[in-house]
């Protein structure tokens, strides 16, 4: 075999070696593309922080529209600092309330819809579940989901 023919099969030997170890790569979702939705796209979620997640506000009036509002985490904050913060800002949240000394902060009013105290209340949700603690007393996590209602006692 001369030194041409035998540099053309290693040519050869090393095209098949590249596919095959490109397809075993494919194959193992090592690399790939998101082409046509088929190959899923991961990315490690430990690279993002916990603390840089907002907080989310949402508030439904008495119609069952809902207006959201995102703050930035910051660690500490009760949900009733939160909603005198957002009262104070631009976000277009207006907020009453009454401090109690011993019970804490209570809603009055939101976005000017008032409750009829005799028998309704806003009620404060976490995450889709009544919140374990009053505004006042609730510390908020990173990327929870705080939604406030009109609901009658009944």
């Amino acid at each position: 075999m001369n030194k041409r023919n035998q540099n053309v099969i290693f040519a050869i030997a090393l095209v098949i070696l590249l596919v095959v170890i490109g397809a075993l790569l494919f194959r193992n979702n090592l690399i790939g593309s998101n082409e046509d939705n088929k190959t899923p796209v991961s990315f490690n979620i430990n690279n993002i922080s916990e603390e840089k997640l907002p907080v989310n506000i949402l508030i439904t009036d008495p119609f069952g529209n809902s207006t959201a509002y995102s703050y930035d985490y910051v660690e500490g904050k009760s949900v009733f600092d939160i909603l005198k913060e957002l009262d104070n800002s631009n976000e277009g949240l207006v907020v009453s309330y009454t401090e109690d000394p011993t019970f804490g902060a209570y809603i009055n009013n939101i976005n000017n819809y008032e409750i009829d105290t005799s028998s309704q209340f806003w009620e404060f949700l976490v995450n889709n579940e009544q919140a374990p603690l009053g505004i006042s007393s609730y510390i908020v996590s990173p990327g929870e989901n705080i939604e406030f209602k009109i609901t009658d006692f009944n």
